[in-house]
Order: C-alpha cells, then sequence, then structure tokens
C-alpha cells in the first residue's frame, strides 16, 4: 500500500509524502505515484524556480517548500497532484490511500 498526505494550511497543499509499495505484480500503480511526486517536484524546481526540500528515500518521498509562501505560486501544479493521486486512489483503493492533513 503506497500512503500519500497532503499537508494543508489555510486549505493550500504545502507539502506532500508519499510512503510504501503496493506489492509485487503491482509495479505500475507504484510507478503511477512516484511519476507524480517527480514531475511536480521537478515542475516546481526547474519551471518555476522555487526552492523545496525533497526526500528520497526507498519507498518514500517527501517534498516540503524552504518558504512556504512559495507554495501559493503553484497552487495549480499542486492541485495536479492531488487530483492525480485522488484519481489513482479511485482506480486502485487496495494498493493508494490519501490523507489530508490540515495545520
Amino acid at each position: 500500500m503506497v500512503e500519500v498526505t497532503l499537508y494543508k494550511k489555510n486549505d493550500l497543499i504545502v507539502a506532500y509524502n508519499s510512503f510504501g509499495h503496493t506489492g509485487e505484480g503491482n509495479e505500475i500503480v507504484c510507478a503511477a505515484v512516484s511519476m507524480l511526486d517527480y514531475a511536480v517536484a521537478n515542475t516546481i524546481n526547474s519551471k518555476f524556480n522555487i526552492e523545496t526540500k525533497v526526500l528520497i528515500n526507498d519507498g518514500e518521498f517527501k517534498l516540503e517548500f524552504v518558504n512556504e509562501e512559495n507554495a501559493i505560486k503553484v497552487q495549480d501544479v499542486l492541485m495536479v497532484y492531488e487530483v492525480g493521486i485522488q484519481n489513482l486512489v479511485e482506480e486502485y483503493p487496495e494498493f493508494v490511500s490519501v490523507s489530508i492533513k490540515e495545520d
């Protein structure tokens, strides 16, 4: 199971974390989550030139903003992540879950 957590402040996404694996035979779902993780982080860093802290370990990806105020500038990109994850949860609920932590 891949567990995704969206961290929100004032209803704005300010960080996200994905943790876990889907298990053998379901790697395509895990790859879909990873693709969203990397695509959103790389878009924020390279196209918007906004500094983030990214933690990558086996089965874990976490993105945080160095300056949370910059999260406002890329909410559309972060919403793509949220919608993409929600789509995966709807399609593969046995392999992906999402929770929202409001600050």
